[in-house]
């Protein structure tokens, strides 16, 4: 008779990780401070949903007999639907910017490219990316950068326009965490610009659905130029939502 493979349960996962470390169910229910009966109705799929709290102790339980993997860890918490519960800090995400990456930005050359934050902290980005946005290297926050560099204003041509644009992003953005604590401090941050709380006060979300056209000046000579901007996700294991990648490209029409 032919087995269909079925859609990973959490309870299925959880049984195959405590096999897998040849423990027993009561074993790994007492060291997480669960009955048996609960851990066995987790196990059968009786119960999807458990607490962080429950998932969290299960999870450290197993991790103490033999380590999990983040993708392990992730895959659990993903099941479970809660996701993670800390925020990292900028230097921890820059920390996942290996040296793999880093020539990928390189690669992209002459096409503006990084990799940034949710919160729009600059990860790690390419030299067009620093020469289109002069500053911004030694700021570190894109938003910040274009909020209180002069040259922002002369760099972007619709520098009005851009800032709803990001401001609606931010907003979106902010929205798909679980976790605001951080989106707190950075908002605070810039209450002190009086164009960021008017944008913010009148923010819709913005989504990446497709490319963005913008029209920048070349900083030192003034030319004005196009690209079209598009931003994605990437799935990191350990920071899931946390880290975004954008790169430029000519609009249709204009040499690469």
């Amino acid at each position: 008779m032919l087995h269909c493979p079925q859609p990973p349960r959490l309870g299925d996962t959880l049984r195959r990780l405590r096999e897998n470390r040849r423990i027993s169910r009561e074993s790994l229910a007492f060291a997480s401070g669960v009955s048996a009966s609960y851990l066995s109705h987790l196990e059968r799929g009786h119960r999807d949903n458990p607490g962080r709290a429950v998932l969290i102790a299960l999870l450290k339980s197993l991790d103490r007999v033999d380590t999990l993997t983040d993708a392990e860890r992730r895959h659990c918490l993903d099941l479970a639907g809660v996701g993670i519960d800390s925020v990292p800090t900028v230097a921890e995400l820059r920390e996942t910017i290996t040296g793999d990456i880093r020539r990928t930005l390189a690669l992209c050359e002459p096409r503006i490219a990084c990799y940034f934050d949710i919160r729009l902290n600059v990860l790690a980005c390419n030299e067009a990316f620093t020469k289109a946005f002069r500053g911004i290297a030694e700021e570190g926050n894109f938003l910040r950068w274009y909020l209180s560099n002069a040259l922002a204003k002369q760099i972007v041509a619709d520098w009005n326009g851009m800032l709803t644009h990001i401001v609606g992003w931010l907003r979106g953005a902010a929205g798909s965490l679980r976790s605001d604590g951080d989106f707190a401090e950075l908002l605070s941050g810039l209450a002190t610009f009086t164009e960021f709380r008017d944008a913010w006060a009148a923010a819709n979300p913005v989504y990446s659905d497709g490319p963005t056209r913008v029209h920048l000046h070349e900083a030192s000579t003034g030319a004005k130029y196009a690209v079209d901007i598009q931003g994605f996700r990437m799935d990191h294991t350990r920071f899931p939502g946390w880290i975004w990648y954008l790169q430029t490209t000519p609009p249709q029409g204009l040499p690469a």
